[in-house]
């Protein structure tokens, strides 16, 4: 049958890119956290969400989204969490791709491009 939902959903927004292109420095300017400095060897190792309100200047149940918040999916860029990235893909409404302005584009930025493609986000 048919389901309805109470309450629209919050979108879903992976933050995707190559290894030490600022993921995680980006969503913890977001989220006025400090998750960057604390991850082990330096690098994220796991998937993270959190989310954020936000003033679109819209009522938040108008439309399909609840455009209040923002649930942001902070991923691993090394190359052996190529799954987690796939599934943040998977789930997601839509991805930024950081690319370093220092490095460019590196494998797993080609990778998240293809993986965002596949997802449709």
């Amino acid at each position: 049958g048919d389901f309805l939902m109470a309450t629209p959903p919050v979108p879903v927004v992976a933050v995707l890119g190559h290894i030490n292109h600022g993921k995680t420095t980006f969503l913890d300017t977001v989220s006025g956290s400090h998750s960057a400095p604390g991850e082990p060897g330096g690098i994220t190792q796991n998937l993270r969400c959190f989310t954020a309100r936000v003033d679109t200047g819209h009522q938040a149940g108008s439309g399909s989204f609840d455009r209040s918040r923002i649930t942001f999916v902070d991923t691993p860029g090394h190359e052996v969490f190529e799954i987690m990235r796939g599934r943040a893909a998977e789930v997601a409404d839509a991805a930024v791709i950081l690319v370093s302005v220092e490095k460019g584009a590196e494998i797993q930025t080609d990778e998240v491009i293809q993986q965002a493609d596949r997802f449709g986000v």
